[in-house]
């Protein structure tokens, strides 16, 4: 297929170890596939952890901010009492059946913190704020709660727009274009607001087919012609690997990725329109 020959050029070519945001001037947003609570697909955890202790390694980033930490309730106690005092809540043992009946309180409790445990130690050492900007709510209400939940704790701490800083949104949220509909994501609410905002997609090659129903994180479909899932993931020869997705293309040629969308994506928007960058991890 050629797209999937031009993509897997693109990847060869420009693909690279880390990603270089430069000296962003605001929010350096990633974009992840959330980890199932009981423990299911935890490459999705480690690719998102890996890209964000690269980034918070550079001071300049004065704050991270994280939709799995909740806003408020038992798992933003467990924050800050494992910030604070070094304390763990208990482990979740997802091979008990009686756990399963944990609320959802008690299970993000559980689990949330320690998810996070390695991004966080490596934060006390050089300290910065943690934003705890996660909600209950679901559906089409969720992005403008994230963002008001961000604006409220960067505002307690007197964060200005430009004030560099790393943030952890599901991948719809993360998007720089409708991901859903015409529905505005989280980051084009914050960028209403007046800050500059920048996305990295991590894509991991997960797989997974419940109850008749597939989960490919890496999946994307054509914008043009039939509609073949192909596998991103796949196309790289290298693991992980960071691409820039809006590189100009010799004469002639149209960058593949403003050719292909996320499959989960209903907006008709392309990967390269949505992020500014995509990190490919494989298991």
């Amino acid at each position: 297929m050629a797209l999937a020959d031009d993509l897997r050029d693109y990847i060869a070519q420009h693909g690279t170890a880390t990603t270089d945001v430069g000296l962003w001037p605001g929010p350096v947003i990633v974009g992840e596939t959330h980890q199932f609570m009981f423990g299911d697909a935890p490459i999705r955890t480690v690719a998102s952890v890996r890209v964000l202790r690269e980034l918070l390694k550079d001071l300049r980033f004065r704050y991270f901010a994280n939709e799995s930490f909740l806003n408020a309730g038992p798992a933003r106690r467990a924050l800050r009492d494992y910030w604070q005092n070094g304390r763990l809540p208990p482990a979740l043992d997802s091979t008990d059946p009686a756990q399963a009946a944990l609320g959802d309180d008690e299970l993000a409790r559980r689990v949330l913190t320690r998810r996070f445990q390695e991004v966080l130690d490596d934060l006390k050492l050089h300290p910065r704020y943690i934003l705890p900007i996660g909600s209950r709510m679901g559906g089409a209400v969720r992005d403008r709660r994230l963002a008001q939940h961000f604006l409220e704790e960067a505002g307690d701490r007197g964060v200005g727009r430009q004030t560099p800083g790393v943030v952890l949104l599901g991948l719809a949220h993360a998007a720089a274009t409708p991901f859903e509909g015409d529905r505005a994501t989280t980051r084009m609410i914050l960028q209403q607001q007046g800050y500059r905002c920048i996305s990295i997609a991590v894509l991991t090659d997960f797989t997974r087919t419940k109850d008749n129903v597939a989960t490919i994180d890496d999946a994307v479909v054509p914008l043009a012609g039939p509609a073949a899932i192909l596998r991103l993931a796949g196309l790289a020869a290298k693991s992980p690997i960071s691409v820039r997705t809006d590189h100009a293309m010799p004469a002639g040629k149209t960058n593949p990725f403003r050719q292909i969308a996320l499959a989960g994506s209903t907006s008709g928007r392309s990967v390269a329109e949505q992020y500014e960058f995509v990190v490919l991890h494989k298991t």
